[in-house]
């Protein structure tokens, strides 16, 4: 089985200079159950049977890992350039 890529939107990006942040990811479909792999085929997750279909399901796959390492909470605060005073 070929895995298939996807990107994952992690953070939208803002004016500015934040560009946002994207997670790359990969899944193969076994039956009615999605499993997230490595770029290889490996697997490297959980499985879980098909929602909607099977891209929507490997994202949540992936959101839900990321998120069990608290990345959203902890990742980098870009703050703004400040102005100088006029």
């Amino acid at each position: 089985m070929t895995a298939q890529h996807f990107y994952l939107t992690i953070a939208n990006p803002v004016p500015g200079d934040d560009v946002g942040e994207v997670a790359e990811g990969w899944y193969v479909v076994k039956g009615s159950r999605v499993l997230l792999t490595d770029s290889a085929g490996v697997p490297i997750g959980e499985e879980r049977e098909i929602d909607r279909d099977a891209l929507t399901t490997a994202k949540r796959l992936l959101r839900a890992r990321l998120d069990s390492k608290h990345r959203a909470f902890n990742r980098r605060i870009e703050y703004p350039k400040a102005r100088r005073p006029i």
